[in-house]
């Protein structure tokens, strides 16, 4: 089924089982990582026992199936959605349904009447938790997200440069707007260990994230290295073949997971 036949044809709101709690992962700024981020969050909090969907919400730019290096295509029966699944996560994209290089040529209506059918139009069952990646900026898409859908909370990413804080500081205004929980800031891209000596070498002024954080009163829910596994797509055989995560990767995600589980609680 074409893209444009989906928007028309798709049934409205399937969709998002009204306990699950719906969280947004969002940036502001392009290229900080944030797709990265978000899917491994996802996957942390699936091995911590969620039931885990992640919806890529970039309908320009998707970017999910290249990091789950996954080529195959959603099926759509009477207008639904079918989610792939992909190492316990539940996953859609855009890119599921039309992948390769072409681009999308589409003004804000279509967009967004394209994004509502994403939302209203996939069978994602049984979910404790589903992760919404957003595209960078404050345009038709978050609005229309943080309007249409009652979210749990948006977890903040940037790295720690004041370029990239100026578009942070939009973003978690529009979020206060929109009367969206901020959940908290993640600095990524933070530092990287030296694997002899253990020394933090950091990449940009390290803790300017988490000094925002605390300036404009929200909880800083940690400091993301640089690592080899989170710095692309996953293996041939996807994260269901990949080895289990680094030990300094689990620490680091335990410690913003369970600032998530607070959060929930």
């Amino acid at each position: 089924m074409k893209q444009e036949q989906f928007v028309e044809k798709h049934k409205p709101f399937v969709g998002i089982p009204p306990t699950t709690r719906v969280i947004a992962v969002a940036s502001g700024k392009g290229g900080v990582g944030k797709s990265t981020l978000a899917l491994h969050l996802a996957l942390a909090l699936r091995r911590d026992g969620f039931k885990v969907g992640i919806l890529d919400a970039d309908i320009h730019g998707p970017s999910l199936p290249h990091l789950l290096n996954c080529d195959q295509k959603h099926v759509v029966s009477g207008g639904i959605i079918a989610p792939i699944e992909v190492a316990g996560l539940k996953a859609v994209s855009r890119g599921f349904l039309n992948q390769g290089a072409e681009a999308s040529l589409w003004r804000g209506p279509i967009t967004q009447r394209f994004l509502l059918a994403l939302l209203g139009g996939v069978a994602w069952g049984n979910l404790d938790i589903l992760i919404l990646d957003l595209p960078p900026g404050t345009g038709d898409i978050p609005i229309t997200l943080g309007q249409k859908i009652s979210l749990f909370g948006a977890i903040i990413v940037s790295t720690s440069q004041e370029l990239a804080l100026l578009d942070v500081r939009k973003t978690m205004s529009m979020f206060e707007t929109l009367s969206v929980p901020i959940l908290g800031l993640i600095e990524n891209m933070s530092y990287r260990t030296c694997t002899s000596c253990h020394f933090k070498t950091p990449f940009f002024q390290r803790g300017l994230v988490k000094k925002e954080a605390l300036a404009r009163g929200y909880d800083f829910l940690g400091d993301v290295p640089w690592l080899q596994e989170l710095a692309g797509s996953f293996d041939e055989e996807g994260p269901e073949g990949s080895n289990e995560p680094s030990l300094e990767c689990c620490a680091v995600f335990s410690e913003i997971i369970l600032h998530i589980h607070n959060k929930i609680s």
